[in-house]
């Protein structure tokens, strides 16, 4: 599959602060939240942003602190725009930065 954000598949993504980083997974989990009953394929597309933004964050750090991200992830998983009403986007920076900086 290809990338949907090719250029911060490319390296751009590495070149990012944590707080970028984060900053750009927030507005897509913000974006599946705001799409969610209203119009199903733009939650869906905003929700796979969301996954492939966590993805390279996972990436970026490595094994470094895999278990909480990794966590992050699931969760996110879990509520897809089909399922339920995505999850707050409340748990993801907490998640993010306290893991990161172990």
């Amino acid at each position: 599959m290809a990338p949907i954000h090719k250029q911060l598949a490319s390296g751009q993504w590495d070149t990012l602060s944590l707080v970028k980083q984060l900053a750009n997974v927030d507005s897509d989990v913000a974006r599946t939240a705001r799409w969610y009953g209203k119009d199903q394929q733009r939650c869906e597309q905003a929700f796979n942003r969301t996954q492939e933004l966590l993805d390279l964050r996972l990436w970026t750090i490595g094994g470094k602190a895999g278990g909480k991200n990794s966590r992050a992830r699931v969760n996110c998983c879990a509520t897809p725009c089909s399922v339920g009403k995505p999850t707050a986007v409340t748990w993801l920076p907490s998640t993010a930065i306290s893991s990161s900086s172990q």
